[in-house]
């Protein structure tokens, strides 16, 4: 469980969670007519991009807020 690729694939996994629903229009709204593994391979790229730039430009910075705050509990 510490091989690079896969811990970076965990970090990213909300982001991969909330935007694989939105590959297949994506694909159909760009005219890309790709199917079978070769769809699915473009998709899964499409989707880590997306998930990685998620993390970087939103989730990453919001997290980094959390030492300003308490733990209520």
């Amino acid at each position: 469980m510490t091989w690079t690729p896969l811990v970076y694939l965990g970090r990213v996994s909300y982001g991969l969670y909330v935007y694989h629903p939105f590959v297949p229009p994506v694909f159909r709204w760009a005219g890309i007519g790709v199917t079978g593994a070769v769809g699915f391979l473009i998709g899964a790229a499409l989707t880590v991009g997306v998930a990685s730039l998620s993390w970087f430009a939103f989730e990453h910075p919001l997290n980094s807020l959390k030492r300003h705050f308490r733990d209520p509990r």
